[in-house]
């Protein structure tokens, strides 16, 4: 075998890099925004900016979708 760019290459599809999982893990609205929250809560260089990101984030949980 040659070492030189015209070799016919094999080429993975999309679907066969990435399988579909078989299993979905439900997540409510409230859970990732308190997830969010408390990440911005860890941000502690950012001071009061943080700590206001992360009340504006927990007041979202409390407001009802439009759907």
């Amino acid at each position: 075998m040659k070492d030189d760019d015209d070799d016919i290459q094999e080429y993975v599809s999309y679907r066969d890099a990435f399988p579909k999982k078989d299993y979905v893990i439900p997540v409510s609205r409230n859970e990732v925004l308190e997830e969010v929250a408390k990440e911005f809560d860890k941000m502690k260089a950012f001071g009061d900016t943080a700590a206001s990101f992360a009340a504006f984030v927990r007041n979202l949980k409390h407001r009802v979708s439009p759907n």
